[in-house]
């Protein structure tokens, strides 16, 4: 018969032993990983979000052929618009410059911009521009807060072929607030 002898470290292990700050630490080192993954997630999430909206998935369907149609009717044209937003105070003023393909002003217009935060609506603020010139258009907002706004331009004109005021121009722009 052969006897083994087997021997063992005085406390039964022999590595580390867990002590109530090695617990400590793993547990604070798990959520400072998770509030960091959620913090990137977050700031990913709001700054790619287009700010695109639909409260009627199928009332945007019946309405497409007729957006898609004025859109290529908007690119013909060939207009340039360019807004420039001052801050003033609490407020703003914005001014455009109106061009049309040839680079002639656009004159007799009704412009409209609209400032409306990505992500909800109670904020929107709208702002009749008045022609301030051979193709410029301004307008002042009292009081508009700072950040993330996307600024809606609408142009309304006479039709020449119906003699009609439509809306012959509309742009949405990402903007940004600071002071």
């Amino acid at each position: 018969m052969h006897s083994v002898a087997m021997t063992s470290a005085p406390n039964g292990s022999d590595g580390k032993r867990i002590t109530g700050r090695t617990v400590l630490a793993w547990v604070i080192g798990f959520f400072a990983v998770i509030f960091l993954a959620n913090g990137i997630f977050l700031w990913l999430a709001l700054s790619s979000f287009s700010g695109i909206e639909a409260t009627s998935a199928y009332k945007a369907g019946q309405t497409f052929e007729r957006d898609k149609a004025e859109a290529a009717a908007q690119a013909e044209r060939g207009w340039q618009v360019s807004a420039d937003i001052a801050r003033a105070g609490e407020g703003a003023n914005i001014r455009i410059d109106a061009r049309d393909k040839q680079g002639a002003p656009l004159t007799g217009m009704a412009f409209t911009a609209v400032f409306k935060r990505p992500a909800e609506d109670s904020d929107d603020i709208s702002v009749v521009l008045s022609e301030a010139g051979s193709g410029t258009y301004s307008g002042r907002i009292d009081e508009i807060g700072l950040g993330q706004w996307t600024l809606v331009l609408t142009g309304e004109g006479i039709d020449p072929q119906t003699g009609n005021p439509q809306q012959m121009f509309l742009s949405q722009s990402r903007i940004n607030i600071r002071d």
